[in-house]
């Protein structure tokens, strides 16, 4: 939980260092040409909070791990700031979007993931909640709305929605970044 809140507010740079550690984004004919078969006719990705799986890959494995098993086609490594410190992410992709593997936990912003119940960027938290139940705000480092948080798997969270108005009412707003355990 500890890079929740600060993301959205990160910077991002190549890994320098060791080229047998870090790995170059692929170009976008070879991610076309290696992920067709993962994008679903009905565009949309599944996103399983609860076995930790995005398009049927399970994202809980570390990056080294997702790295062997997709190919340095679909994952990469690079480097987020996060709370001020460098970290390595891994990139998984699926086609052209995008699933963020951190030390911790994988995040998500594009519209295309989507649970089974088609919850997931620009969905409100209002609709979240009607499914998952009430969302508990922790402001300790940012603003995130936390769901099953004491659940042994599947706590999500949604970064806190911004507001230019200064209301706080998080009801309404949609989700624009989610993170899962």
């Amino acid at each position: 939980m500890l890079a929740v809140a600060t993301l959205a507010g990160c910077t991002v740079s190549k890994e320098s260092g060791s080229s047998a550690a870090t790995s170059s984004p692929p170009t976008r004919a070879a991610r076309q040409n290696s992920n067709d078969r993962q994008l679903p006719a009905n565009g949309s990705i599944l996103v399983d909070f609860e076995n930790g799986t995005v398009g049927g890959v399970n994202l809980r494995q570390d990056g080294e791990s997702l790295e062997r098993q997709l190919g340095p086609s679909r994952v990469y490594k690079t480097t987020k700031v996060l709370e001020g410190r460098p970290n390595d992410v891994y990139v998984v992709r699926f086609g052209d979007h995008e699933v963020y593997r951190h030390w911790n936990a994988f995040s998500y912003k594009d519209p295309i993931f989507r649970t089974k119940e088609g919850l997931g960027q620009g969905s409100s938290i209002a609709e979240f909640e009607t499914i998952y139940g009430k969302g508990e705000i922790l402001e300790k480092e940012g603003c995130s709305i936390n769901f099953r948080k004491g659940a042994p798997v599947g706590h999500f969270a949604i970064i806190c929605p911004q507001n230019s108005d200064g209301n706080n009412n998080f009801q309404t707003r949609p989700a624009t970044e989610i993170w899962v355990w």
